[in-house]
């Protein structure tokens, strides 16, 4: 369901907000003022199959969080809980964003270098015992207090995709690199990366360079739909066809917070803070945004640019050319 018109949606939030203390921005140093998201053209947006090529022509000084723009969780790893104190040799990441006015999708580009790539947990679900990622989605933001309210009256407002990557295990979670906690719980189809209901509105897919399960660089892309809220209410859904998606539009500013795990244990890790080789979060849990607590919902500020012409972005492939190319990357 897409809402076309935000009118009866920011009058609730508007009602809430006479009661209730107005979202601080909680911006990374150095964007202050939000996070530019790059519009891809008609016809460039990325492919989701973890090659980032599409994202080459982006001036990185410009779009991209990097060490300096994440901070560790105060009380996990030890480490102290401000910017720009990551060990380049352990943990080195780079986030871009971006969006389609034309699919209306919003994208998301990931670099990650690791020291060492845990993927070691026994089961596939528990995906916080790995080196994992989190990405925190709210378009409207909201306080914790408003989000309450909507809440009770059946809409939930903030979206999280879990996942560690690669998938491992088997039986009833075979496959499963990844857990929803803000789609849908208890829903069977989320547990499946080849449930026909995430198409298209749900992708993340990834490669590698390294060793899989040791030093490495790995890359994450993304795709999701502008999830505005889902209805709760809702007793068995099938699809997130069912949540209510907004109209993306230019110079509008939607929310996402990145956080992830750097597990550096060598067996399969234990409970934090055990002080021994298998506290999970012996390298620390890391976020992009300034506010408090390990589950801050979409707090930083991301900004939807109209289309930059200073970019030097390719033509756009016509359709015979898109097929070809699809088929060529299908191949790696």
């Amino acid at each position: 369901m897409r809402i076309m018109k935000k009118s009866l949606l920011y009058i609730a939030v508007g009602l809430l907000a006479t009661a209730s203390v107005v979202a601080a921005h909680q911006n990374p140093p150095g964007f202050e003022g939000g996070v530019p998201a790059v519009h891809f053209p008609p016809g460039l947006e990325p492919t989701i199959d973890g090659d980032l090529s599409e994202w080459a022509p982006i001036d990185r000084d410009i779009f991209a969080l990097t060490n300096d723009h994440i901070r560790a969780i105060e009380g996990f790893g030890g480490l102290a809980d401000s910017y720009g104190n990551a060990d380049a040799s352990d943990i080195s990441v780079e986030f871009l964003y971006g969006w389609s006015d034309a699919q209306n999708k919003i994208y998301y580009g990931y670099r990650v270098f690791d020291d060492y790539h845990s993927a070691l947990r026994d089961d596939p679900g528990e995906w916080w015992w790995d080196d994992a990622m989190e990405t925190m989605l709210m378009i409207s933001q909201l306080t914790k207090e408003e989000m309450q309210d909507l809440s009770a009256g059946g809409e939930k407002h903030n979206f999280s995709f879990n996942y560690t990557l690669p998938p491992i295990g088997g039986g009833p979670n075979a496959g499963l690199g990844w857990m929803f906690s803000g789609l849908c719980i208890r829903c069977d189809w989320v547990n499946d990366q080849t449930s026909a209901a995430l198409d298209g509105y749900y992708e993340v897919q990834h490669t590698f360079e390294g060793s899989e399960h040791g030093e490495s660089t790995y890359w994450y892309e993304l795709q999701t739909s502008p999830f505005l809220f889902s209805d709760t209410s809702i007793e068995s859904p099938q699809s997130p066809g069912e949540w209510v998606t907004d109209d993306l539009d230019v110079n509008q500013v939607i929310h996402i917070t990145q956080t992830f795990v750097d597990a550096d244990c060598t067996i399969i890790c234990g409970s934090p803070g055990d002080n021994s080789e298998n506290d999970f979060l012996d390298g620390g849990y890391w976020t992009t945004t300034a506010g408090t607590g390990a589950s801050s919902f979409g707090e930083v500020d991301i900004i939807l640019e109209p289309i930059d012409g200073s970019i030097p972005w390719p033509d756009a492939p016509t359709a015979v050319e898109a097929k070809s190319w699809g088929r060529i990357k299908a191949q790696f």
